[in-house]
């Protein structure tokens, strides 16, 4: 497979996966973007790996100069993938790409655009799952081209969600990526879903220990604020603040017959 020419744009642990892919099937990318390094657990070794690769190597941030864009049009590309890359991709950048930028979001677009979409596919109780779409100008609103749902259980947390879909969409990925990198699925409109935006979940996670909610509602909201092992639903009292997590399970039925 080098027929193609593939630029990629990547973060966190699916971007290192993804890359991984890429490479292990010949689709070297020409040019990679990606976050600076030590701003997450996995920059460093997206860097390590995307330097070991015969490709010009950018930060994200470079993206709003003309350089990145004479690059990767200087490289004439075929196709972007775009995974859990955290910047807007300019409408010049998108036009560079005759097969367009294949994005990886985690949620079963159309629910759940924009951030945290683990947390809300849980407090909202939306659909969950993986999607991969052709990027457009718009904040994950562009036709979709495969998606898996992943099903949300009542043990499950933000964290247990968000690494069920980065399963989802690595899979989708090695599974379909011979026909995604030729342009030969086709792509279907978004109906009406949801949007969010960061500052939602910031808000959403301050707990107000005088609002009336069923004890359902409460269990889900405090399962959807345990993104990871530090974050969580806080309050305060008494000037100290206080982090809520609430643990599910499910009971053994020790063997006994219904």
């Amino acid at each position: 497979m080098k027929d193609e020419t593939v630029i990629f744009f990547g973060n966190r642990d699916l971007g290192l996966r993804i890359l991984r892919h890429l490479i292990s099937v010949g689709d070297v990318p020409r040019a990679v973007f990606l976050h600076p390094k030590g701003t997450s657990q996995w920059t460093d070794q997206l860097w390590e790996l995307a330097e070991s690769i015969d490709a010009v190597v950018l930060e994200a941030d470079e993206l709003d100069g003309n350089e990145a864009l004479n690059t990767v049009a200087s490289l004439q590309p075929t196709i972007g993938v775009s995974a859990y890359f955290g910047h807007i991709l300019k409408a010049e950048m998108l036009a560079l790409f005759p097969r367009g930028i294949l994005n990886f979001h985690g949620s079963l677009l159309p629910w759940n655009r924009g951030r945290d979409p683990n947390v809300w596919a849980i407090y909202e109780g939306t659909p969950a799952g993986g999607t991969i779409h052709l990027m457009d100008e718009g904040v994950d609103t562009g036709p979709i081209l495969v998606q898996r749902e992943v099903i949300v259980t009542p043990d499950m947390n933000a964290a247990d969600l968000y690494h069920l879909t980065v399963d989802a969409l690595v899979s989708l990925g090695e599974e379909h990526w011979p026909l995604l990198r030729k342009g030969r699925i086709k792509a279907r409109s978004q109906g009406n879903g949801t949007t969010h935006r960061r500052l939602e979940f910031e808000r959403l996670k301050q707990l107000d220990l005088t609002k009336e909610m069923t004890v359902r509602d409460a269990i889900n909201l405090l399962r959807a604020c345990a993104v990871d092992r530090i974050v969580a639903a806080e309050f305060s009292e008494g000037g100290t603040r206080y982090s809520v997590r609430v643990n599910t399970t499910v009971v053994p039925r020790n063997g006994a017959k219904e």
